[in-house]
Formats: structure tokens, C-alpha cells, sequence
């Protein structure tokens, strides 16, 4: 289970407030919303987006508010520029990576892709990756 931080916009009083809790609430995999006026903390397995959709189809505006995270991977077995290129693209083609900058030895990747689907695309590349880092 995960926790997930939205900024909102656009919400004035405790209708709007009430009125976002519950279409967040009604999200499948939502366990709880605790909502405010510019913020909500919503704990479930869920996708982010599908919860900033609930929140615009109730007439709001939301977004993460850490809009993208940040995850350095150490990576081993790259020799050229090649190699770089190949794990760029391979990196690039997980669900939720929205950037990419890789070197020989590391590799930084924004978004909100897992850590695990990050190494695991390494890997299928043919290279070498571990999690030195998660924001």
C-alpha cells in the first residue's frame, strides 16, 4: 500500500473539499483520503493519475506534488556509448519514466516508475543495475 501527496487547485470552501474526498474515496484500490483546501494524502494501491483524474472529473484541479520523483540507479557492465544509448532506450520505454540521463556508471530517472521495473529494464538490456538512490 502506498501513499500518494496531491496538490489541488481551485477548491474554496468544505463543499469542495467534501466533494473531492469522495471522488477520491471512489477510486478503486483508495483505502482513505484525507483531504484540505490545497493538499490531499491518499493511501491505497492506486495510480496516481487515475486519482488526479477523479479529481478533475469532480471539477478540480490536482497534480503530484512531488510531480516527478527522482531514482539513481549505479549501473555496471557499460563500456561505451553504445551501451548508454541502449540503457537510455531501454529506461525510456518503462510505463511512468518521463526523463533520463544516463552515463557509464549511473543512470538518473524521473517519474513514477518503480524501482524495481527501472532495474528489471536494465537488466533485459543486458546490463547491471542497483538502487543507490530514491527521492
Amino acid at each position: 500500500m502506498k501513499t500518494t501527496v496531491l496538490k489541488l487547485s481551485e477548491l474554496s470552501c468544505g463543499h469542495c473539499v467534501a466533494s473531492t474526498k469522495k471522488a477520491l474515496e471512489a477510486v478503486p484500490g483508495v483505502v482513505s483520503a484525507d483531504v484540505t483546501i490545497d493538499k490531499a494524502i491518499v493511501l491505497g494501491d492506486v495510480d496516481a493519475h487515475a486519482l488526479i483524474k477523479a479529481v478533475k472529473d469532480a471539477g478540480y484541479k490536482a497534480q503530484l506534488e512531488n510531480d516527478d520523483h527522482t531514482i539513481v540507479l549505479n549501473l555496471s557492465d557499460l563500456s561505451c556509448d553504445h551501451c548508454v544509448g541502449t540503457t537510455k532506450k531501454a529506461l525510456e520505454a518503462v510505463p511512468g519514466v518521463s526523463d533520463v540521463q544516463v552515463s557509464l556508471n549511473k543512470a538518473i530517472v524521473k517519474g513514477d516508475a518503480s524501482p524495481e521495473a527501472l532495474i528489471t529494464a536494465v537488466e533485459k538490456a543486458g546490463y547491471k543495475a542497483t538502487l543507490a538512490s530514491a527521492k
